[in-house]
Protein backbone atom coordinates (compact mmCIF):
# COMPACT_ATOMS: atom_id res chain seq x y z
CA UNK A 1 0.00 0.00 0.00
CA UNK A 2 0.98 3.68 -0.58
CA UNK A 3 0.33 5.31 2.99
CA UNK A 4 0.03 8.87 3.57
CA UNK A 5 -0.35 10.41 7.07
CA UNK A 6 -1.04 14.14 7.70
CA UNK A 7 -0.22 15.71 11.39
CA UNK A 8 1.92 18.80 12.73
CA UNK A 9 5.06 16.85 13.07
CA UNK A 10 7.25 18.78 14.99
CA UNK A 11 9.07 18.09 18.44
CA UNK A 12 7.00 20.80 19.57
CA UNK A 13 3.59 19.02 18.34
CA UNK A 14 3.67 16.65 21.16
CA UNK A 15 3.06 12.92 21.21
CA UNK A 16 1.50 12.86 18.00
CA UNK A 17 4.19 12.85 15.68
CA UNK A 18 5.64 9.98 17.93
CA UNK A 19 3.18 8.06 17.27
CA UNK A 20 3.49 8.80 13.63
CA UNK A 21 7.34 8.08 13.66
CA UNK A 22 6.41 4.24 15.25
CA UNK A 23 3.43 3.31 12.71
CA UNK A 24 4.98 4.30 9.67
CA UNK A 25 8.41 3.14 10.52
CA UNK A 26 6.52 -0.43 10.93
CA UNK A 27 4.48 0.45 7.47
CA UNK A 28 7.55 0.65 5.88
CA UNK A 29 8.98 -2.36 7.21
CA UNK A 30 6.37 -4.23 6.43
CA UNK A 31 6.72 -3.38 2.83
CA UNK A 32 4.54 -0.25 2.46
CA UNK A 33 5.30 3.02 0.87
CA UNK A 34 4.55 5.67 3.60
CA UNK A 35 4.83 9.27 3.20
CA UNK A 36 4.43 12.18 6.45
CA UNK A 37 2.61 15.57 4.97
CA UNK A 38 3.31 18.43 7.53
CA UNK A 39 3.22 21.86 7.54
CA UNK A 40 6.46 24.17 8.46
CA UNK A 41 6.01 25.44 11.72
CA UNK A 42 8.35 28.53 12.17
CA UNK A 43 11.13 27.41 15.18
CA UNK A 44 10.20 24.59 15.58
CA UNK A 45 12.15 21.21 15.17
CA UNK A 46 11.09 18.74 12.35
CA UNK A 47 10.72 15.52 14.34
CA UNK A 48 13.35 12.54 12.91
CA UNK A 49 12.17 10.79 10.14
CA UNK A 50 12.13 6.69 9.83
CA UNK A 51 14.54 4.89 7.60
CA UNK A 52 12.46 4.95 4.79
CA UNK A 53 9.84 6.81 5.18
CA UNK A 54 9.64 10.11 2.88
CA UNK A 55 8.50 13.54 4.37
CA UNK A 56 7.03 16.80 2.20
CA UNK A 57 7.05 19.75 4.35
CA UNK A 58 4.29 22.97 3.09
CA UNK A 59 4.02 26.18 3.96
CA UNK A 60 1.01 27.90 5.63
CA UNK A 61 -0.97 30.72 4.13
CA UNK A 62 -1.89 33.78 5.79
CA UNK A 63 -5.51 32.86 5.89
CA UNK A 64 -3.65 30.20 8.26
CA UNK A 65 -4.86 32.68 11.33
CA UNK A 66 -8.48 32.32 10.31
CA UNK A 67 -8.35 28.45 9.64
CA UNK A 68 -6.24 26.56 11.32
CA UNK A 69 -2.83 25.18 9.51
CA UNK A 70 -4.34 26.37 6.11
CA UNK A 71 -2.39 25.67 3.00
CA UNK A 72 -2.35 26.02 -0.18
CA UNK A 73 1.03 24.31 -0.89
CA UNK A 74 -1.19 20.71 0.80
CA UNK A 75 -4.41 21.85 -1.78
CA UNK A 76 -1.55 21.52 -4.15
CA UNK A 77 -0.01 18.00 -2.92
CA UNK A 78 -3.00 16.91 -2.59
CA UNK A 79 -4.62 17.63 -5.85
CA UNK A 80 -1.07 16.54 -7.87
CA UNK A 81 -0.31 13.20 -5.36
CA UNK A 82 -3.45 12.73 -3.52
CA UNK A 83 -5.04 10.16 -5.53
CA UNK A 84 -1.97 7.94 -5.71
CA UNK A 85 -2.23 6.94 -1.90
CA UNK A 86 -4.66 3.96 -0.86
CA UNK A 87 -4.51 5.66 2.21
CA UNK A 88 -4.75 9.03 3.66
CA UNK A 89 -4.65 9.01 7.46
CA UNK A 90 -5.26 11.82 9.14
CA UNK A 91 -3.84 12.77 12.89
CA UNK A 92 -6.31 14.89 14.66
CA UNK A 93 -9.06 17.68 13.96
CA UNK A 94 -10.26 21.32 13.67
CA UNK A 95 -7.61 22.04 11.27
CA UNK A 96 -7.20 22.26 7.49
CA UNK A 97 -5.27 19.27 6.73
CA UNK A 98 -7.80 16.73 8.83
CA UNK A 99 -10.24 17.74 5.96
CA UNK A 100 -8.32 18.48 2.75
CA UNK A 101 -8.17 14.94 1.90
CA UNK A 102 -12.07 14.78 1.97
CA UNK A 103 -12.43 17.67 -0.50
CA UNK A 104 -9.55 16.81 -2.95
CA UNK A 105 -9.70 13.30 -2.78
CA UNK A 106 -12.07 10.43 -4.23
CA UNK A 107 -10.09 7.47 -4.73
CA UNK A 108 -7.59 6.85 -1.30
CA UNK A 109 -9.62 5.54 1.95
CA UNK A 110 -9.52 7.93 4.69
CA UNK A 111 -9.13 7.35 8.39
CA UNK A 112 -8.81 9.86 10.54
CA UNK A 113 -7.55 9.40 14.51
CA UNK A 114 -9.51 11.79 17.23
CA UNK A 115 -6.21 12.41 19.20
CA UNK A 116 -8.31 13.40 22.35
CA UNK A 117 -9.88 16.52 20.29
CA UNK A 118 -13.37 15.65 20.99
CA UNK A 119 -12.73 15.64 24.68
CA UNK A 120 -15.42 17.96 26.73
CA UNK A 121 -12.22 20.44 27.65
CA UNK A 122 -11.30 21.13 23.90
CA UNK A 123 -14.32 21.28 22.79
CA UNK A 124 -15.08 24.04 24.87
CA UNK A 125 -11.83 26.10 23.91
CA UNK A 126 -12.47 28.15 20.85
CA UNK A 127 -15.76 26.51 20.63
CA UNK A 128 -17.69 28.92 18.24
CA UNK A 129 -15.50 28.45 15.75
CA UNK A 130 -15.15 24.48 16.20
CA UNK A 131 -18.84 24.70 15.92
CA UNK A 132 -18.64 26.75 12.71
CA UNK A 133 -15.60 24.85 11.21
CA UNK A 134 -17.87 21.67 12.81
CA UNK A 135 -21.03 22.39 10.39
CA UNK A 136 -19.29 23.22 7.26
CA UNK A 137 -17.17 20.64 6.50
CA UNK A 138 -15.44 18.75 9.57
CA UNK A 139 -18.57 16.89 10.61
CA UNK A 140 -18.93 15.71 6.78
CA UNK A 141 -15.00 14.16 7.29
CA UNK A 142 -16.27 12.52 9.93
CA UNK A 143 -19.18 10.86 8.48
CA UNK A 144 -17.28 10.12 5.53
CA UNK A 145 -14.46 8.55 6.94
CA UNK A 146 -13.42 5.04 6.12
CA UNK A 147 -12.29 4.51 9.55
CA UNK A 148 -11.96 6.55 12.88
CA UNK A 149 -9.09 5.51 15.42
CA UNK A 150 -10.32 5.95 19.25
CA UNK A 151 -7.46 5.73 21.62
CA UNK A 152 -9.94 4.79 24.26
CA UNK A 153 -12.90 3.20 24.38
CA UNK A 154 -13.86 6.91 26.40
CA UNK A 155 -13.02 8.11 23.15
CA UNK A 156 -14.87 6.34 21.54
CA UNK A 157 -17.53 7.21 23.21
CA UNK A 158 -16.92 10.72 22.85
CA UNK A 159 -17.27 10.34 18.84
CA UNK A 160 -20.26 8.66 19.13
CA UNK A 161 -21.75 11.53 21.37
CA UNK A 162 -20.41 14.06 18.74
CA UNK A 163 -21.49 12.95 15.65
CA UNK A 164 -23.81 9.84 14.35
CA UNK A 165 -21.85 7.34 12.65
CA UNK A 166 -21.62 4.08 12.11
CA UNK A 167 -20.31 2.40 15.50
CA UNK A 168 -18.25 -0.79 13.58
CA UNK A 169 -15.96 1.57 11.84
CA UNK A 170 -15.09 3.03 15.00
CA UNK A 171 -11.44 0.84 15.75
CA UNK A 172 -9.92 1.40 19.35
CA UNK A 173 -6.42 1.52 18.80
CA UNK A 174 -4.04 2.85 21.58
CA UNK A 175 -1.06 4.38 21.58
CA UNK A 176 2.17 2.23 22.55
CA UNK A 177 5.79 2.52 22.94
CA UNK A 178 9.12 0.08 22.37
CA UNK A 179 11.19 -0.20 24.58
CA UNK A 180 14.66 1.45 24.37
CA UNK A 181 18.06 1.22 25.63
CA UNK A 182 18.66 3.28 29.30
CA UNK A 183 20.79 6.22 28.35
CA UNK A 184 24.52 6.02 29.12
CA UNK A 185 25.92 7.32 32.38
CA UNK A 186 27.63 10.11 30.04
CA UNK A 187 24.18 10.96 29.20
CA UNK A 188 22.89 11.53 32.37
CA UNK A 189 25.64 13.23 33.53
CA UNK A 190 25.49 15.66 30.64
CA UNK A 191 22.15 16.52 31.34
CA UNK A 192 22.53 17.09 34.77
CA UNK A 193 25.26 19.34 34.06
CA UNK A 194 23.12 20.90 31.21
CA UNK A 195 20.23 21.74 33.47
CA UNK A 196 21.67 21.75 36.80
CA UNK A 197 21.14 18.72 38.72
CA UNK A 198 23.88 17.58 40.46
CA UNK A 199 22.56 18.32 43.73
CA UNK A 200 20.94 15.84 45.95
CA UNK A 201 17.73 16.98 45.69
CA UNK A 202 14.79 14.72 44.64
CA UNK A 203 13.59 16.10 41.22
CA UNK A 204 9.88 15.99 40.08
CA UNK A 205 9.58 16.03 35.90
CA UNK A 206 6.80 17.30 33.95
CA UNK A 207 7.31 16.75 30.36
CA UNK A 208 4.86 18.25 27.63
CA UNK A 209 3.88 21.41 26.40
CA UNK A 210 3.51 24.48 28.65
CA UNK A 211 0.05 24.91 27.61
CA UNK A 212 -2.84 25.97 30.30
CA UNK A 213 -4.25 22.55 29.46
CA UNK A 214 -1.22 20.49 30.68
CA UNK A 215 -2.50 21.61 34.58
CA UNK A 216 0.89 23.24 35.35
CA UNK A 217 -0.98 26.06 37.66
CA UNK A 218 -2.59 22.94 39.81
CA UNK A 219 1.22 21.17 39.44
CA UNK A 220 2.72 24.30 40.75
CA UNK A 221 0.56 24.71 43.74
CA UNK A 222 0.84 20.96 44.93
CA UNK A 223 4.28 21.35 44.54
CA UNK A 224 4.37 24.31 46.50
CA UNK A 225 2.72 22.45 49.40
CA UNK A 226 4.58 19.96 49.28
CA UNK A 227 7.85 21.72 50.17
CA UNK A 228 6.37 22.61 53.27
CA UNK A 229 5.35 19.51 54.21
CA UNK A 230 9.04 17.29 53.30
CA UNK A 231 12.34 18.86 54.74
CA UNK A 232 14.35 17.11 51.65
CA UNK A 233 15.21 19.09 48.81
CA UNK A 234 12.89 18.94 46.12
CA UNK A 235 13.12 20.28 42.34
CA UNK A 236 10.33 20.69 39.71
CA UNK A 237 11.30 19.79 36.83
CA UNK A 238 9.13 21.87 33.83
CA UNK A 239 10.15 20.73 30.23
CA UNK A 240 8.81 21.52 26.59
CA UNK A 241 8.12 24.03 24.11
CA UNK A 242 5.93 26.97 25.94
CA UNK A 243 2.90 27.47 24.09
CA UNK A 244 1.70 30.58 25.16
CA UNK A 245 1.17 30.19 28.80
CA UNK A 246 4.51 29.96 30.38
CA UNK A 247 4.62 33.50 31.38
CA UNK A 248 1.42 33.27 33.18
CA UNK A 249 2.79 30.36 35.01
CA UNK A 250 5.70 32.45 36.11
CA UNK A 251 3.29 34.85 38.00
CA UNK A 252 1.88 32.03 39.52
CA UNK A 253 5.34 30.69 40.60
CA UNK A 254 6.47 34.46 41.53
CA UNK A 255 3.22 34.58 43.93
CA UNK A 256 3.35 30.96 45.64
CA UNK A 257 7.71 32.56 45.46
CA UNK A 258 9.27 28.98 45.07
CA UNK A 259 11.37 29.78 41.95
CA UNK A 260 14.16 28.29 43.20
CA UNK A 261 12.97 24.85 43.16
CA UNK A 262 11.98 25.08 39.98
CA UNK A 263 14.25 24.53 36.94
CA UNK A 264 12.65 25.07 33.10
CA UNK A 265 14.57 23.63 30.76
CA UNK A 266 12.72 24.40 27.15
CA UNK A 267 12.33 21.84 24.42
CA UNK A 268 14.04 18.88 25.17
CA UNK A 269 14.02 15.91 22.43
CA UNK A 270 16.18 11.95 21.79
CA UNK A 271 18.78 11.59 24.29
CA UNK A 272 18.26 14.78 25.95
CA UNK A 273 14.89 13.92 26.62
CA UNK A 274 15.75 10.38 27.55
CA UNK A 275 18.32 11.08 29.96
CA UNK A 276 16.11 13.83 31.75
CA UNK A 277 13.84 10.78 32.47
CA UNK A 278 16.43 8.90 34.14
CA UNK A 279 18.17 12.01 35.55
CA UNK A 280 14.43 12.49 37.74
CA UNK A 281 12.69 10.46 40.60
CA UNK A 282 8.98 10.80 39.36
CA UNK A 283 6.59 12.19 36.81
CA UNK A 284 3.49 14.13 37.35
CA UNK A 285 1.09 14.85 34.02
CA UNK A 286 -2.18 16.66 35.90
CA UNK A 287 -3.74 17.35 32.62
CA UNK A 288 -7.43 19.10 32.24
CA UNK A 289 -7.53 17.07 29.39
CA UNK A 290 -5.28 14.66 27.25
CA UNK A 291 -6.01 12.02 24.58
CA UNK A 292 -3.63 9.50 25.98
CA UNK A 293 -0.22 10.75 26.56
CA UNK A 294 3.05 9.52 25.27
CA UNK A 295 4.90 10.91 27.76
CA UNK A 296 3.39 9.10 30.26
CA UNK A 297 4.30 5.91 28.54
CA UNK A 298 7.99 7.29 28.09
CA UNK A 299 7.56 8.03 31.70
CA UNK A 300 6.74 4.36 32.75
CA UNK A 301 9.12 3.00 29.95
CA UNK A 302 12.07 4.88 31.85
CA UNK A 303 10.89 3.15 35.71
CA UNK A 304 9.90 6.15 36.97
CA UNK A 305 6.36 6.30 39.18
CA UNK A 306 3.76 8.39 37.88
CA UNK A 307 0.89 11.25 39.09
CA UNK A 308 -1.63 11.67 36.64
CA UNK A 309 -4.72 13.59 36.69
CA UNK A 310 -8.38 11.07 36.36
CA UNK A 311 -8.11 13.30 32.74
CA UNK A 312 -5.57 11.37 31.11
CA UNK A 313 -7.14 8.84 29.61
CA UNK A 314 -4.46 6.09 30.48
CA UNK A 315 -6.07 7.15 34.34
CA UNK A 316 -8.20 3.66 33.80
CA UNK A 317 -5.44 1.36 32.86
CA UNK A 318 -3.04 2.78 35.44
CA UNK A 319 -6.05 2.10 38.30
CA UNK A 320 -6.66 -1.51 36.73
CA UNK A 321 -3.26 -2.12 37.38
CA UNK A 322 -2.16 0.14 40.43
CA UNK A 323 0.45 1.38 37.98
CA UNK A 324 0.97 4.80 39.77
CA UNK A 325 -0.88 7.53 41.24
CA UNK A 326 -4.53 8.31 39.71
CA UNK A 327 -5.59 12.15 41.19
CA UNK A 328 -8.24 14.22 40.54
CA UNK A 329 -7.88 17.98 39.62
CA UNK A 330 -7.90 18.89 43.12
CA UNK A 331 -4.27 20.45 44.40
CA UNK A 332 -4.55 18.51 48.07
CA UNK A 333 -4.79 15.49 45.85
CA UNK A 334 -1.76 16.12 43.99
CA UNK A 335 0.04 17.01 46.70
CA UNK A 336 -0.64 13.79 49.00
CA UNK A 337 0.03 11.77 45.94
CA UNK A 338 3.15 13.70 45.24
CA UNK A 339 4.34 13.11 49.04
CA UNK A 340 3.53 9.26 49.33
CA UNK A 341 5.97 8.59 46.18
CA UNK A 342 8.78 10.70 47.38
CA UNK A 343 7.94 9.10 51.05
CA UNK A 344 7.37 5.44 50.39
CA UNK A 345 10.00 3.85 48.26
CA UNK A 346 8.38 0.59 48.46
CA UNK A 347 5.08 1.78 47.60
CA UNK A 348 6.99 3.62 44.09
CA UNK A 349 8.84 0.07 43.67
CA UNK A 350 5.72 -1.70 43.12
CA UNK A 351 3.86 1.04 41.15
CA UNK A 352 6.86 0.56 38.53
CA UNK A 353 6.82 -3.13 38.84
CA UNK A 354 3.21 -2.96 38.28
CA UNK A 355 3.16 -0.48 35.36
CA UNK A 356 5.96 -2.80 33.98
CA UNK A 357 3.33 -5.45 33.50
CA UNK A 358 0.90 -3.06 31.88
CA UNK A 359 3.19 -1.98 29.45
CA UNK A 360 3.63 -5.66 28.25
CA UNK A 361 -0.02 -6.66 28.41
CA UNK A 362 -1.87 -3.92 27.19
CA UNK A 363 0.36 -1.80 25.15
CA UNK A 364 2.58 -4.23 22.63
CA UNK A 365 3.68 -2.59 20.11
CA UNK A 366 3.69 -5.18 17.13
CA UNK A 367 0.27 -5.75 18.09
CA UNK A 368 -0.74 -2.13 18.06
CA UNK A 369 0.94 -1.72 14.94
CA UNK A 370 -0.35 -4.42 12.95
CA UNK A 371 -4.30 -3.62 14.50
CA UNK A 372 -3.91 -0.22 12.05
CA UNK A 373 -2.81 -1.76 9.09
CA UNK A 374 -5.38 -4.43 9.46
CA UNK A 375 -8.29 -1.76 9.93
CA UNK A 376 -6.38 -0.19 6.39
CA UNK A 377 -6.83 -3.15 4.61
CA UNK A 378 -10.40 -4.00 6.05
CA UNK A 379 -11.91 -0.97 4.50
Amino acid sequence: MKILHITGYTVERGGTAKVVFDHSGYQTHHGHKVTILSLEFPGEEVYPTPEGVKLILVKPHFLSKYVSNFSTELNDYLKLKGDTFDVIHVHGIWFWGSVAPFIFNKKPRKYITIHGMLAKWTLQQGSLKKKIFGFLIQNKALKNAAGIVALTEAEKQEVLDYQKVNPKKIMVIPNTIEKTLPASPKEIKFVKDKFGLNDDSKKILFLSRIHKKKGLDLLVKAFALVLKEITVPIKLIIAGPDEHYQEELQTIINQLGINDQIIFTGSVSGSVKKALYEASDMFCLTSYSEGFPMAVLEAIEANLPVVVSDQTRIDEMINKYKAGKVVKLDIMDIKNAIIDILTNSKSAQIMNSNAQKMLEKEYVPKKIFSEMLKLYKKN
